[in-house]
């Protein structure tokens, strides 16, 4: 009976070593570009993770490395007229596989000058950035975990269908993030506007200037933000549908104040500030 069990495990090992590995082949390319070759960069994933990071020169690199099965297209880029082209295209037969292993991963390295604007429409991976400048960062995304980390953009969009988006640390014009559902978090992060809207997820922003343009909606979900400091000049609308408020507003001048809804000002109220949860608890402080 034992004998049995051991050849079943053995059987079930080869079986998944064979979904993700077998009828696979290696990936792993390296490219190179002239900043000045570059007007814009046009990203498209459907299963790897992505990653970009500063680059170490003054060049653009981009590599590759992951598994493709038999048959499949492989990872390609392409520049033309100025825009740089990135492409990764799943096996429709292997979906039900990714999951087994491990996923392929595209690198773009940037150097810190190249402000160009980046356009990325995800799928499935996971997008991490570091350390670089665009004039503008778009994301259209289906179900990945998004970390952008010491951004430097005239604009950062993201339109996401499910997964958690952070951004921290970056300095940043213009925010626009709506998503469908998944955790939202923004920390210590400068910006002139920002507008964050979810049907299903929480809104948690940290580190926040008060001397900015800030709204926050979500149709259920909890919203927290916590100022650098006591705002000076600001309107506020603050609500809840549940009845659950909390806000500090020193100095302020309340049109309405309850449990569901503040309103009000302080100083001149150059600043506005909206928030409102159709189903959440709201936290200002």
């Amino acid at each position: 009976m034992k004998k049995r069990i051991f050849l079943l495990l053995c059987a079930m090992c080869v079986s998944v070593f064979c979904l993700t590995s077998c009828g696979k082949n290696k990936v792993a390319e390296n490219n190179a570009y002239t900043v000045d070759e570059l007007k814009e960069i046009q990203i498209s994933i459907d299963t790897w993770n992505l990653n970009i990071k500063a680059s170490s020169d003054e060049k653009a690199h981009i590599s590759f490395d992951g598994n493709i099965s038999d048959g499949d297209v492989k990872p390609t880029v392409l520049l033309q007229d100025g825009i740089l082209v990135i492409v990764q295209k799943h096996d429709e037969e292997m979906q039900d596989q990714i999951a087994l292993g491990k996923k392929g991963q595209a690198i773009l390295y940037l150097p810190i000058h190249c402000t160009i604007p980046i356009v990325v429409n995800n799928g499935i991976g996971d997008i991490e950035t570091d350390g670089i400048s665009a004039t503008e960062l778009q994301v259209l995304n289906n179900a990945g975990y998004m970390t952008i980390s010491n951004l430097s953009s005239e604009n950062l969009k993201i339109s996401s269908a499910s997964g958690d988006i952070a951004v921290k640390n970056s300095d940043i014009n213009s925010v626009s993030i709506v998503t469908t559902s998944g955790y939202v978090q923004l920390s210590n992060t400068t910006f002139s506007g920002s507008e964050i809207v979810t049907k299903s997820g929480e809104i948690n922003m940290s580190g926040i200037s008060s001397d900015t343009n800030i709204n926050l909606q979500t149709d259920s979900g909890d919203i927290n933000l916590t100022y650098q400091a006591a705002p000076a000049n600001l309107s506020f609308s603050v609500s809840s549908g549940s009845d659950d408020v909390t806000a500090r507003f020193n100095g302020a001048a309340y049109d309405k104040e309850t449990t569901s809804c503040k309103e009000g000002k302080i100083g001149e109220g150059q600043n506005k500030l909206e928030i409102k949860s159709d189903n959440g608890t709201v936290v200002v402080k």
